[in-house]
């Protein structure tokens, strides 16, 4: 893996719908697809969305849901905008 913005995702399995390119996904979506495959729905806290084109009609109804995690850190705004710079100078935004 690298850090790139552009990047390649293999799945497989009996799950899986999608064959080819899936544009528009990104690294953010990973997590709720992953869950979905699973039969787990992503809290609504994460940011990334399920890549419908990938999971099948038949796990779209998921069995559980997920929960954030309570002991999470939240961050000042000061410390957000830190972590955002320190991100930027390394290439991410």
């Amino acid at each position: 893996g690298g850090h790139r913005r552009a990047g390649v995702v293999l799945l497989g399995g009996s799950q899986v719908a999608a064959d080819g390119l899936i544009h528009g996904a990104q690294m953010a979506d990973m997590t709720p697809t992953i869950l979905a495959l699973c039969g787990l729905e992503a809290a609504s806290e994460f940011d990334g969305v399920t890549l419908r084109s990938i999971v099948s009609a038949k796990d779209r109804s998921p069995r559980a849901r997920s929960q954030p995690n309570e002991k999470e850190k939240v961050y000042r705004e000061e410390e957000e905008a830190e972590i955002a710079s320190r991100l930027a100078n390394l290439g991410y935004f």
